[in-house]
């Protein structure tokens, strides 16, 4: 793939007078990092130093111009730390937000729910801290909550994209990568039972192994790199309408339909009011991250 090929003026083209936000992990984290790369101007990879920046601790300087709206570390792979960052131009138009989030399902993902329609693009992955984190061994509970979930988002106007999980090599881990193996394409063929739009990059990646890092989760600014200009294409070839399911009008959200399957719900959203699409607070995931 022509790296190369993913230019400031193609992604600010694709992201002008929207509205867009990635919730996820690390990965998804990279993406959003990758993005205002290339938004501000760089036609370059990110430096290794750049996808570590500010990953644990707040600094007063930020990359690209962005803001840091809301940031709080527990501890290293604790699913109470929250983040969340911002990137805005006025000359282009567009506010690209990105959530950490620890889990698929939780008290938190029900709040943030109400502030989503908002969004023109919605990009999403959560897997890997919901296998890890709460001990879903098998993954059946994760499963059931990502069906939740989808039954939930599926009737937003906005683009839906789920992202699957891209491989990992994780020898400390055989488990996790055996569940994960097994969940990803379960993930995707629900996705599309919804009417989501997908990405696999499980399937996308598998062959570019090379380029994780050394840690065998996370990716190099090259692999990073693909994965953003993955979900680019994707993208840009999606009809300019909203979300298939735009016609559907979104049901009320009342407790009775929003009950988490969850044996254990810690994390931080419980108190955080999501009143305003800038007040958005999440938990977040295990594994060493980059």
């Amino acid at each position: 793939m022509d790296l190369v090929s993913l230019t400031t003026e193609e992604v600010r083209n694709l992201f002008k007078y929207r509205n867009v936000i990635l919730i996820g992990d690390s990965i998804v984290r990279g993406i959003y990092k990758d993005l205002c790369c290339v938004l501000t101007g760089n036609n370059r990879l990110l430096s290794p130093i750049e996808m570590k920046f500010n990953r644990r601790q707040l600094k007063q300087e930020t990359l690209f111009g962005e803001t840091i709206e809301k940031f709080r570390i527990n501890r290293t792979n604790s699913t109470f730390n929250i983040e969340q960052r911002s990137l805005k131009s006025e000359t282009f138009g567009y506010d690209i937000i990105y959530v950490f989030t620890s889990r698929i399902w939780n008290q938190q993902m029900i709040q943030l729910l109400s502030s989503l329609n908002e969004y023109d693009i919605i990009i999403i992955n959560s897997q890997i801290w919901d296998l890890s984190s709460y001990k879903d061994y098998n993954g059946e509970l994760y499963m059931k909550n990502l069906d939740t979930f989808f039954s939930k988002i599926s009737y937003m106007k906005s683009k839906i994209i789920w992202l699957s999980n891209a491989p990992i090599n994780n020898s400390k881990d055989s488990n996790l990568s055996r569940v994960l193996s097994r969940t990803n394409p379960l993930t995707v063929s629900k996705a599309q039972q919804y009417d989501i739009h997908t990405l696999d990059l499980y399937a996308k990646m598998k062959d570019y192994m090379e380029l994780l890092s050394n840690d065998g989760v996370h990716w190099t600014p090259q692999g990073q790199r693909m994965i953003t200009k993955f979900l680019i294409d994707l993208l840009s070839h999606l009809p300019q309408q909203s979300n298939v399911q735009d016609h559907i009008q979104q049901p009320p959200l009342d407790e009775t339909n929003n009950s988490i399957n969850n044996n254990n719900s810690s994390g931080p959203s419980s108190n955080i009011n999501f009143t305003n699409r800038r007040d958005i607070g999440t938990d977040t995931m295990p594994v060493q991250k980059l």
